[in-house]
């Protein structure tokens, strides 16, 4: 299904993809830098570094940096694959979160979304939207905790389920699925 908010009489565009092209073009620049130092001395040269990043991280099973330095070895035949370069590939990971909350924090502004309930509110919302094994047609109470305005989320709190429930909610999910309780 894809969720869009209702922003007064328009659909404003669905939120970004974690996995999202221009995600992964952000972090294949931000480790360019530092890998191209590394290539300096190690690597080989006359290669479009960007584009070959960017390939890497949308091929690669996994972010963690042993694989990543493995990949390019192994799809690429970089030769030279050391500590450095493992250590400058682990910080793929925190550069894909940075680059996602800051394509977040763009969605958020160019589109002028706001939240629809306050802090307090309570809600029903379909259990299988916080907790993905739960039956679609089952409806559980949750209570708004807290908004976070850079990330488009509410925190919210289920004390229904068999474990109590904190988490953060997309603010679409409980707007495209709530019946309100007060």
């Amino acid at each position: 299904m894809q969720r869009q908010l209702i922003e007064g009489s328009r659909l404003a565009p669905k939120r970004p993809n974690f996995y999202a092209d221009e995600i992964m073009r952000k972090m294949a620049k931000r480790l360019a830098g530092p890998i191209s130092e590394w290539l300096e001395d190690n690597g080989p040269s006359g290669i479009v570094l960007e584009d070959r990043l960017h390939l890497m991280l949308d091929e690669a099973s996994s972010f963690e940096g042993y694989k990543l330095a493995q990949f390019l070895r192994d799809r690429w035949d970089w030769a030279g694959i050391d500590a450095k370069l493992t250590e400058i590939l682990d910080l793929t990971e925190t550069y894909m979160y940075d680059a996602y909350g800051e394509a977040i924090t763009e969605w958020i502004h160019a589109n002028n979304i706001k939240p629809k309930f306050d802090v307090g509110k309570k809600l029903m919302i379909p259990s299988s939207v916080i907790a993905r094994c739960q039956p679609q047609n089952h409806m559980v109470a949750i209570c708004i905790t807290s908004i976070d305005q850079t990330q488009a989320q509410y925190g919210i709190v289920c004390p229904e389920l068999s474990v109590p429930y904190e988490s953060a909610l997309d603010w679409e999910d409980p707007e495209a699925y709530f019946s309100e309780i007060s």
